[in-house]
């Protein structure tokens, strides 16, 4: 079984968006996005905290939108997106990215400290060679990869009895999934240990999840 902890009231049951928390606060702050994420930031030196906003580069190739090189923008917004849309996030930092409408995929590749808010997702969401970031869906999206990553939350909206979000996971470490349920939010972490035990029967190995209990 996950370790799950109850992280507050759903206020309202406006939408995720409310739930985590204002999305202008949001855009103000990173660290904010992360609704009792519980872990510690790592400082950056003064100096650097004060600097300026590097601008990225927002591209749009066809169906494809890609957006590289964003540090310390808090407020980059794709717009105009259609259900054909892709949208590619790279080696972007300390940033917060809000992509409209229904899109077909979305890929996060090389990035730390982002937030990125998605409505709806017809394939999937890919995490992947990030660190420190959060996703966060008000729609729906079927399907999340996260690959050779850590410390990633994803902010879901409720259960969805017509088919809920997969999660796959490769090579990660501390990934939590906080969603409403009934009146309260829990968060969840998923596993990062799995006992493999030899079957006779078949021949092959059976594969489960360590649960860990404790405080």
């Amino acid at each position: 079984m996950n370790r799950v902890r109850k992280t507050g009231k759903d206020e309202g049951n406006e939408g995720l968006i409310e739930w985590c928390d204002a999305i202008s606060a949001v855009m103000k702050e990173l660290s904010d996005f992360a609704l009792g994420s519980g872990s510690a930031s790592v400082s950056a030196p003064k100096a650097q905290q004060s600097s300026a906003p590097s601008k990225g580069t927002m591209e749009k190739d066809g169906n494809k939108w890609t957006l590289t090189g964003y540090n310390g923008d808090k407020e980059v917004i794709v717009d105009g997106t259609t259900h054909q849309t892709s949208v590619y996030i790279y080696d972007c930092h300390d940033s917060v990215f809000q992509i409209k409408g229904k899109v077909t995929a979305v890929t996060v590749d090389k990035a730390s400290k982002v937030g990125v808010l998605v409505e709806d997702v017809i394939a999937s969401v890919d995490i992947v060679n990030s660190r420190r970031s959060q996703l966060q869906v008000t729609g729906y999206a079927p399907t999340i990869v996260i690959d050779a990553s850590e410390t990633i939350t994803l902010y879901l909206p409720e259960h969805r009895a017509e088919g809920d979000t997969s999660i796959l996971t490769s090579k990660t470490a501390e990934i939590n999934v906080i969603r409403p349920h009934g009146e309260e939010s829990v968060e969840v972490a998923l596993p990062e240990q799995f006992r493999s035990v030899f079957d006779p029967a078949s021949g092959k190995y059976i594969t489960e999840a360590v649960a860990h209990t404790g405080v």
